[in-house]
């Protein structure tokens, strides 16, 4: 893993700790875009992984209701602690030890509930699904999009098909516009 990505990871940890123990889903939501965007950048299975960890962790604390309260406390607490538990490995060094707390932590979100069970399952692989196509919109290929998550291309084609992504277009330029931003660029001056 590289350090960079090891830094950001550290310290998305402790912002998105404090974000749940407050159950502010707007930061949560803050920190998962900002994690897919490093995402796209570095193409870091690490990075992904955690943003689909906390994009689950926002839908869970959104669709809680009062009857779970207690239920979703409880989870949300012993997630806390295989955060530091990740942290901590990572603080060592210690790699393969922080990746199976992060897949303990995707396993207590897809078994938190048997009622919630079938919709966690099924939130974990549309987070997966969402967040590969922003990674997609990032100018990341497909194929690669579909390496990093652990999806089928299908699935992903499926979904950026559903979205207006593919048919935004980009402003055009002329030749006359893009011969000037490369001139500006490489401090070539304004003549043409």
């Amino acid at each position: 893993m590289r350090d960079i990505i090891k830094e950001n990871i550290l310290d998305l940890i402790e912002k998105v700790t404090a974000a749940l123990r407050d159950k502010d889903i707007l930061a949560l939501r803050k920190y998962s875009n900002y994690t897919i965007h490093n995402a796209s950048v570095f193409q870091s299975q690490s990075s992904t992984a955690f943003a689909v960890i906390v994009y689950s962790l926002t839908k869970i604390v959104e669709m809680s209701s009062k009857q779970e309260e207690r239920r979703v406390q409880q989870f949300i607490d012993s997630v806390m602690s295989d955060f530091e538990y990740c942290k901590k490995q990572l603080l060592n060094g210690n790699i393969e030890r922080y990746k199976a707390g992060r897949n303990r932590i995707l396993k207590k979100i897809a078994d938190m509930d048997d009622k919630l069970d079938l919709y966690m399952q099924e939130v974990i692989e549309k987070s997966k699904v969402k967040k590969g196509s922003e990674i997609y919109g990032h100018g990341i290929s497909m194929g690669k999009v579909a390496e990093l998550l652990g999806l089928s291309r299908w699935d992903m084609m499926a979904y950026v098909g559903k979205t207006t992504m593919i048919d935004a277009e980009e402003k055009a330029t002329d030749a006359k516009s893009r011969l000037l931003l490369a001139r500006k660029i490489f401090g070539l001056g304004r003549k043409v």
